[in-house]
């Protein structure tokens, strides 16, 4: 983890490797509703906002876990 207010090369890393991960998680998901139409764009705007909230937790958060650094 990196400090408060900074993003490390780790922090991009893990947000690409859950976005990736909730992308085929919504994959699945939309396949075992029987959608005969895959959305690829849901998809992506999906894995995009799970990135985005992933670097935003590590820009407010420090080294240790806490919340701005104090929770």
């Amino acid at each position: 983890m990196s400090e408060l207010l900074k993003l490390n090369y780790r922090d991009i890393l893990k947000g690409a490797f859950l976005s990736v991960v909730i992308a085929v998680l919504t994959l699945l998901y939309e396949m075992i509703q029987g959608n005969q139409v895959i959305e690829l764009k849901k998809i992506g705007l999906v894995a995009t906002g799970a990135f985005l909230a992933y670097l935003i937790k590590n820009l407010n958060t420090d080294e240790n876990g806490k919340l701005l650094g104090k929770f």
